[in-house]
């Protein structure tokens, strides 16, 4: 059975169990017509068979591409699709599938004829994939048997973490004039009004939406944008399940960055992993510091600048990249520096670290955390409101960690896991978010 489960469709899986049946009564009953119908049906699966094996053995003359070799580059993310012309010399039935899941085909099925075959490359996270075949499986004439051979084709396909583009536009943003006029949108207290959502013991009753209330049959409150112009500290936890949290993580965290110097607000930076500071900058001027993380985001990741040409279409690649690598090179320096300041004055325990220079800082300021929620719910909360009994605080958790899990198991367990810290978090009055609103 083994066998036939190899190279027989479902198809001829059906009829081979009709050709043992037909056998076995055959010589049960000695019954000339059934001998002949084994027979008969033992020769269609013979001919069907000769038939896929002999295209397989020259599959390569059957089938052409143009080109046979791709080289692709992509942001982790995207969808990318590359046309590629296909001639088919043969009328039995081929279906094509690549050896990386990373790339799909369509269409999948062929005859004899041109086609235009397109492949569908997409992957989350960031790497280099490559192929030197393309998987072809042969049917027979009727469909009962199939033949798999490689087809020679090169694919390199080659996908660049989603903060390049990030890194883009905050060089971009430092290469021009580099600021903006209008505060950043998020939501809490203001005139401007954002959405509606249920009420949490703690809101004011002041701001219930009463329209809102009816339609649902529950108690819902309006929230207003803020303007958030007396500053504001970002505070990166570089903890991550895998390379796709971490490219999120460090993309919002440029992203908001530059959304708080686009402004000209006065900014902090806090980097920690868990266990001790890793980099901490009071340097409010907003360029500065968005040097410092942009030399610290090129250190920690890898970033290869040359993509910068093919990815970054619209902008002016050479003047980009030549400034990119000007300022990794300007960064180290400056990194280092505030690292050993680091070492000299041991800042371990991040959270209680920040809390402590949260003390310090008499005008109100804008504390905005980007994290995955490492940390167990006990310590996010104590820490939420020691910041929150001076300063503002919005988490920024704009990962998925369970969808780098191994199994079901383990992914239903990070999501409840998440699931449980963002309500516990919220009934307490600490607002996360996936990102800030862009204005």
């Amino acid at each position: 059975m083994k066998l036939a489960v190899r190279f027989f469709t479902k198809r001829g899986e059906k009829v081979f169990f009709i050709l043992i049946s037909c056998a076995g009564f055959a010589l049960f009953f000695m019954d000339p017509f059934l001998t002949v119908l084994t027979l008969v049906v033992a020769g269609f699966i013979f001919y069907d068979y000769q038939k896929a094996k002999k295209a397989a053995g020259k599959i390569n003359d059957l089938i052409k591409f143009d080109p046979h070799s791709v080289k692709v580059v992509s942001i982790a993310g995207q969808n990318k699709v590359v046309r590629v012309s296909c001639q088919v010399n043969t009328d039995l039935p081929i279906s094509l599938s690549s050896p990386l899941r990373e790339v799909k085909l369509s269409p999948r099925e062929l005859r004899r004829g041109r086609y235009t075959l397109d492949l569908l490359l997409s992957s989350d996270i960031s790497g280099y994939y490559t192929a030197d075949s393309i998987k072809a499986r042969i049917f027979g004439p009727y469909y009962l048997v199939r033949k798999e051979k490689d087809i020679f084709f090169n694919l390199e396909f080659k996908v660049s973490p989603q903060v390049i583009i990030a890194l883009a536009k905050v060089a971009l943003f430092l290469l021009g004039e580099g600021r903006g006029e209008h505060p950043i949108p998020i939501k809490g207290i203001g005139t401007e009004y954002a959405d509606t959502r249920e009420y949490v013991p703690g809101d004011t009753l002041h701001y219930i939406d009463w329209k809102a209330t009816a339609r649902y049959g529950k108690i819902m409150v309006k929230e207003f944008f803020q303007e958030i112009g007396q500053g504001t500290h970002l505070i990166y936890d570089i903890r991550a399940t895998g390379p796709l949290s971490q490219d999120k993580l460090a993309t919002n965290f440029l992203n908001t960055c530059l959304g708080a110097a686009e402004q000209g607000y006065p900014i902090g930076v806090t980097i920690h992993n868990g266990e001790r500071v890793l980099l901490h900058s009071t340097q409010e001027n907003p360029r500065d510091v968005l040097k410092i993380v942009m030399g610290y985001i090129l250190k920690s990741m890898r970033v290869d600048l040359e993509d910068i040409d093919r990815l970054i279409e619209p902008f002016a690649p050479f003047q980009l990249r030549s400034f990119l690598n000007k300022l990794k090179e300007d960064s180290v320096r400056k990194i280092l520096e505030l690292e050993v300041k680091i070492l000299q004055e041991r800042l371990k325990q991040p959270y209680r670290f920040l809390v402590q220079f949260s003390r310090k800082i008499n005008d109100q300021k804008q504390f905005l955390l980007i994290s995955q929620l490492s940390d167990d719910v006990v310590e996010l909360l104590q820490f939420a409101e020691d910041i929150q009994s001076h300063h503002q605080l919005i988490i920024i958790q704009p990962t998925e960690p369970w969808r780098e899990t191994e199994n079901l198991e383990e992914a239903y367990r990070w999501y409840e896991r998440e699931r449980k810290i963002i309500d516990t978090l919220t009934r307490h009055k600490v607002q996360v978010v996936k990102q800030l609103i862009s204005g």
